[in-house]
């Protein structure tokens, strides 16, 4: 009996354990990662990471219009630190939805991949979500943002 006891209590014992250390994996990285929305000051749209972790791979595309279902001028853009921001100088004010994809830095942890994030503007409103809902563009078809005139088109 006694040892039955002692094995139950060294089940719990690991279990608990396992959960505690996995609790403080998780907080961990939700304490790193980054978190990008587009804000519009002065005449023209950012992107800001509001988030604890720089943000990489950025690619960066908008919409004309709300009933749109084509992405345009995809655009790649420098990582954007903590706190960071980036202008998007060839986004027109009047765009009806902004959209960035981007990875965080954690490609260390367990899957060996970064995570993928991706922050929807549209009515005033952000929204991030935990994948990718940009397409994936081959190449030659993202321009990088010193590639984009202040109007958006194509300058190479």
């Amino acid at each position: 009996m006694e040892s039955i006891l002692s094995m139950a209590a060294l089940a719990f014992s690991a279990v608990t354990f396992g959960i505690g250390y996995w609790t403080s994996q998780a907080a961990q990285r939700r304490g790193r990662i980054p978190v990008l929305v587009f804000v519009y000051q002065a005449d023209r749209w950012l992107l800001r990471n509001v988030g604890n972790g720089p943000a990489l791979n950025i690619t960066v595309a908008c919409r004309f219009a709300h009933g749109d279902s084509r992405w345009h001028l995809p655009t790649r853009v420098p990582p954007i630190a903590r706190d960071g921001e980036f202008v998007l100088t060839w986004i027109r004010p009047d765009v009806a939805v902004l959209a960035a994809s981007y990875e965080d830095i954690l490609a260390a942890d367990a899957s060996g991949r970064p995570r993928v994030y991706t922050v929807t503007a549209a009515h005033a409103n952000n929204r991030v979500v935990p994948r990718r809902e940009l397409p994936k563009w081959n190449a030659d078809a993202v321009l990088a943002h010193w590639q984009r005139d202040p109007d958006g088109m194509r300058t190479v």
